[in-house]
C-alpha cells in the first residue's frame, strides 16, 4: 500500500495511545540459543559428535561442521506449510514436526541434499518436487576446480529411481573405477595401489560401500551424551547422517587447497563421503561440504528455471529515498530474483533496455495535477515516454479512492486519464492502460473510519467518463490493490480478505459487457502491520508515531505470502488474474512509524542487496509456478 495513502489511514489514530484486544497467531516456539543454534534440538544433535572436536578433545573430521549456519523457515508439505531448518557446512538439520516427540532420534532429520543436488529435484514435501536441474558444483575439493566431477556428473551413475544403476555385490574387490567431469566412468589401478576395497553391500539400494567409508560408519569414539563425554558409536543408527548409498565409489582427481590429489568419493542420499589417501589417517575420511553446496544451489546460484513473470514487485522508493535510489539497484534486484520479474517503481529510475522490458510505468493521477505543457506532471510523463519501450503497460493512478495526496474525484480522474492516455498513445499507439488501481473493492478497513469504498467510486468514474466521451472507459487491464486492513486483528495477514476483494471485483466486471473479458492485475498486495500489537507515542514535535508492541509474527507473514500466491497461481486464472505485484522490494518505514513491519523481498536499497527469507520464498514460488510438478518416489 503506497505510503502516502497510509498516512491518511493512520491519521485517525493520532489521539490514541495504544491498542487492546488483538488476536494473536499462536506459533510453536523454537528456543534460540545465544551461540546461534535455531533450536536446542539442533544443538543436541550437533554436540553429540562435534562438540568434542570443537573443544580439541579429539582429532577427527567434522560430522556437521564447526558452527551452525543460517536458519530459516522453508516451504515443506504444501498448503503453505513451513519447517524450521538450519544449514551447516556438511548438512542441513530440519524439524518437520515441531509438536512431535523431542526425545525421538528422528525429531531432527537431515535432508536428502545429495539426492536433490544430483537429481536436480528440489524437495518441497514428502512427495512434492520442483525441477531445478542437477548442480554443476564440484563434489569434492576446491570450488574453482575445472576438472573434478560435479553433482550433475553423478546423476548418470546414481540410483534416482527403483533399480536404476544398481549393481551386484563386489565386497572384497578393489575399487578401480574413475569418474571425470563430463566423462563416462573409466578404469584405474588406484584401488590396487592404495589397497582400497569394497567393505559392504546394501541390498536396499543395490550398492556397495567402500571399505574406508564402511569402517567410518561403524567407528566409535568420544561423544557427548547426558552432559558428559563418553565413548560410543559416531553413527547411531548407522545411516542416520548419510542415508543409503546412491552410487558406487569412484576415484577422482580433485584440486584440494590448490593441489591436485587422488580422492575417492561416494554419494549417499544425504551426504557425499570422501577418502584422501595422502591425508593423515585421522583426516582421510571426510564428509563433503554438501550443506554449503546445497545452500548455494538453492538460494545463491542463478536459477535454471524460468521465472514466472506473473510474480511482480513494486520497487520501494519514496521522496526521501529517490536521491540515493538508482537504477542499478533495480538491475541487481531483477538479476538476484533470477528472471524477468514484472515490476514498477514510484520514483521513475533509469534502467537498461533489457530490464525495462518487463517494467510497467506508473502515472500519478491526482486531484490537483494537470498534464498541461510546462507542468511538472507533463515533464515527468515526457521523461517516461522517452525511455519506455513500445507496447508497454502504464499504471494510470494509484489508490485514487483513498483520502490524501492520491485521492482524485471520479470526474477528475476521467478527465486526466483521458489526457494522459492520449499523450501516451500519440508516442506509442501500442501502449496498454491499467487502471484505476483502486484500494480494495467493497471493503475499506476495520477499526478505522475508512475511506471512499472503491466500488462506488469506480461506478461513478465510469459514468462520468461515459458522459464526457460517449463510450465506455477503455482500460486494457483493470488494476486493484488488495490489503486486509483490520486494526482489530493483528497482524494483518488475512489473505482470505484479499481474495474476497479480487473475486468481488471480477463479479462486478462480469456485469459490464465492455469489461467482462478484460484481465485483472493486482498492482499492490502485501502486509501493512506484521506485529501482533501496536502502541502510539508522540515525538518531540507532537507528531504521533506508531511503535511496534508484542512480537513481529514472521511466520504469519510467511503463511500469508504462501497461501495468497498459491491461490493466485491455482485459482487466479479462473478470475482472469494476470499479474500481481508484491509491496515491496525493500523495507522502508512509512511516514507514521520508525519501524518497517511488512514484507520486504530484499535487505537493502543498494546493488548487491540480498534476498530476505520472504524474497527467497517469493522467488521459489515463482520458480515453482513456472515448472511442472514432478511425481515423487516414496521417501
Amino acid at each position: 500500500m503506497h505510503f502516502r495513502s497510509r498516512q491518511i489511514l493512520f491519521a485517525w489514530l493520532s489521539l490514541l495511545l495504544s491498542f487492546t484486544g488483538f488476536v494473536k497467531l499462536e506459533m510453536l516456539p523454537h528456543p534460540v540459543l545465544a551461540d546461534g543454534f535455531a533450536d536446542t534440538a539442533f544443538n543436541s544433535v550437533w554436540e553429540r559428535t562435534d562438540k568434542v572436536v570443537a573443544s580439541n578433545n579429539v582429532a577427527r573430521t567434522w560430522l556437521w561442521g564447526p558452527d551452525p549456519g543460517r536458519s530459516l523457515y522453508e516451504e515443506y508439505g504444501g498448503s503453505g506449510s513451513q519447517r524450521l531448518v538450519q544449514y551447516f557446512d556438511k548438512s542441513r538439520m530440519e524439524i518437520t514436526n515441531p509438536s512431535g516427540d523431542r526425545s525421538s532420534e528422528w525429531y531432527v532429520t537431515n535432508g536428502l541434499l545429495a539426492k536433490e543436488l544430483i537429481s536436480g529435484n528440489m524437495q518441497l514435501g514428502d512427495n512434492s518436487f520442483v525441477k531445478r536441474g542437477p548442480a554443476g558444483i564440484p563434489v569434492a575439493g576446491d570450488q574453482d576446480d575445472p576438472n573434478g566431477p560435479t553433482y550433475a556428473d553423478l546423476a548418470a551413475v546414481s540410483t534416482l529411481a527403483p533399480d536404476q544403476n544398481t549393481v551386484v555385490s563386489a565386497v572384497g574387490g578393489f575399487i578401480d573405477t574413475t569418474l571425470l567431469r563430463g566423462k563416462k566412468p573409466g578404469s584405474t589401478n588406484l584401488g590396487d595401489a592404495y589397497g582400497v576395497r569394497y567393505g559392504s553391500y546394501v541390498s536396499q539400494s543395490g550398492h556397495n560401500i567402500a571399505g574406508p567409508f564402511w569402517d567410518y560408519l561403524n567407528s566409535t569414539g568420544p561423544v557427548f551424551e547426558g552432559g558428559k563425554v563418553t565413548n560410543g558409536k559416531l553413527f547411531d543408527p548407522i545411516f542416520f547422517a548419510t542415508g543409503l548409498p546412491l552410487s558406487e565409489a569412484y576415484w577422482v582427481r580433485a584440486k584440494v587447497g590448490g593441489v591436485e590429489k587422488d580422492v575417492l568419493i561416494q554419494a549417499f542420499e544425504r551426504r557425499v563421503l570422501t577418502f584422501t589417501p595422502s591425508n593423515e589417517p585421522q583426516w582421510r575420511v571426510e564428509m563433503g561440504n554438501i550443506g554449503q553446496h546445497y545452500y548455494h544451489w538453492r538460494y545463491e546460484n542463478k536459477p535454471t528455471l524460468a521465472y514466472d513473470t506473473r510474480f511482480g514487485m513494486a520497487v520501494t522508493g519514496n521522496t526521501s529515498t529517490a536521491t540515493s535510489f538508482k537504477g542499478d539497484t533495480v538491475e541487481s534486484y531483477i538479476n538476484t530474483l533470477g528472471g524477468p520479474a514484472s515490476w514498477y517503481d514510484y520514483t521513475n529510475v533509469k534502467v537498461s533496455a533489457e530490464i525495462a522490458k518487463n517494467r510497467a510505468q506508473l502515472v500519478y493521477i491526482r486531484q490537483n495535477w494537470t498534464f498541461a505543457p510546462g507542468t511538472y506532471e507533463r515533464k515527468r510523463l515526457d521523461d517516461q515516454l522517452s525511455a519506455a519501450p513500445p507496447g508497454g503497460y502504464w499504471l494510470m493512478g494509484t489508490e485514487v479512492n483513498v483520502d490524501g495526496i492520491e485521492q482524485t474525484t471520479p470526474a477528475r480522474y476521467a478527465q486526466e486519464y483521458e489526457t494522459a492516455k492520449n499523450l501516451i498513445h500519440a508516442k506509442d499507439p501500442t501502449a496498454k492502460m491499467v487502471g484505476p488501481n483502486i484500494l480494495n473493492w467493497n471493503y475499506t478497513c476495520n477499526g478505522c473510519p475508512g475511506y471512499q469504498q472503491a466500488d462506488g467510486w469506480t461506478k461513478q468514474m465510469m459514468q462520468e467518463y461515459r458522459q464526457l466521451y460517449g463510450h465506455e472507459i477503455d482500460f486494457d487491464v483493470w488494476g486493484i490493490h488488495t490489503y486486509g486492513l483490520n486494526w482489530n486483528k493483528l497482524p494483518m495477514t488475512d489473505y482470505q480478505q484479499d481474495i474476497s476483494q479480487v473475486t468481488a471485483f471480477r463479479e462486478f466486471l462480469k456485469t459490464q459487457p465492455a469489461q467482462a473479458n478484460k484481465p485483472i492485475w493486482i498492482t499492490e498486495f502485501g502486509v501493512i502491520w506484521g506485529y501482533d500489537r501496536l502502541n502510539w507515542q508522540q515525538d518531540s514535535t507532537g507528531k504521533w508515531i506508531a511503535l511496534p508492541a508484542g512480537t513481529y509474527q514472521k511466520q504469519a507473514l510467511v503463511d500469508y505470502l504462501t497461501r495468497y500466491t498459491e491461490w493466485l497461481v491455482t485459482e487466479g486464472p479462473k478470475y482472469n488474474v494476470e499479474k500481481w505485484f508484491l509491496y515491496g522490494s525493500a523495507g522502508i518505514p512509512e511516514a507514521y512509524t520508525t519501524t518497517f513491519s511488512g514484507i520486504n523481498l530484499f535487505d537493502g536499497l543498494t546493488p548487491g542487496s540480498k534476498l530476505t527469507d520472504f524474497g527467497q520464498l517469493y522467488r521459489a514460488r515463482a520458480m515453482q509456478a513456472s515448472s511442472s510438478s514432478l511425481s515423487a518416489p516414496t521417501k
